[in-house]
């Protein structure tokens, strides 16, 4: 069960600024893919960290500035954070 519905995470989108977003890959209803794909589309400029448990999928690389793979302790997390803060680049082999 997630915590917010399809309409409430875009919404949260819609109206609160965000440097990064995290999201998991294995949410369901609003899927994780939809919500990385779109956060661009809501704040120009977001940084896009998406974790999961396999490797990043080809449709995501366009809209993803960083890949983690699961399990993940928070220091990688703090580290990732800082480096997409920081990097015009992607990273996608996190």
């Amino acid at each position: 069960m997630n915590f917010l519905s399809r309409l409430q995470s875009f919404a949260v989108l819609n109206a609160v600024y965000f440097d990064v977003l995290l999201i998991s890959l294995s949410l369901k209803d609003p899927d994780g893919v939809d919500i990385a794909m779109d956060a661009e589309g809501y704040q120009r400029g977001v940084k896009v960290i998406v974790v999961g448990g396999r490797a990043a999928p080809e449709s995501l690389h366009s809209f993803i500035d960083a890949y983690v793979h699961k399990p993940f302790s928070l220091q990688w997390i703090d580290a990732t954070v800082k480096k997409v803060l920081t990097s015009a680049a992607p990273i996608l082999a996190v």
